[in-house]
């Protein structure tokens, strides 16, 4: 790491940037930006499954009880391994600038390596 740089923001303030190479500070933005939509999304759907007790179309128990559920979860894990897959496109894609990042697509790894 080094020191903080300023340089000028095409608005014509001041552009702080704390890591070198910059592009460090772009990831970070995502990641925080990602932090904060999932924090979100959190409260959503709190607030949702609350509003949706009190009226009596979902009941708290039978929630809570999917998670033991072996098929909802194993639906829930593949949901999740697809959005993950898609995240990495730009990264294992042929034809990608970042594609010696990777050295197999997703399915091949899962294939080879035993997967979940």
């Amino acid at each position: 790491m080094s020191a903080r740089h300023e340089a000028a923001s095409p608005e014509g303030g001041r552009d702080l940037s704390f890591f070198d190479p910059p592009a460090i500070d772009r990831l970070l933005g995502v990641v925080l930006e990602l932090a904060a939509q999932v924090n979100e999304e959190r409260y959503r759907r709190l607030a949702l499954e609350r509003v949706l007790a009190q009226r009596g179309v979902l009941d708290p128990v039978e929630l809570e009880a999917l998670g033991a559920d072996r098929d909802f979860e194993e639906h829930a894990r593949g949901e999740l391994e697809r959005a993950v897959e898609r995240l990495f496109v730009p990264i294992v894609s042929d034809g990608h600038p970042l594609r010696p990042l990777r050295g197999l697509e997703p399915r091949e790894r899962r294939g080879a390596g035993g997967g979940r």
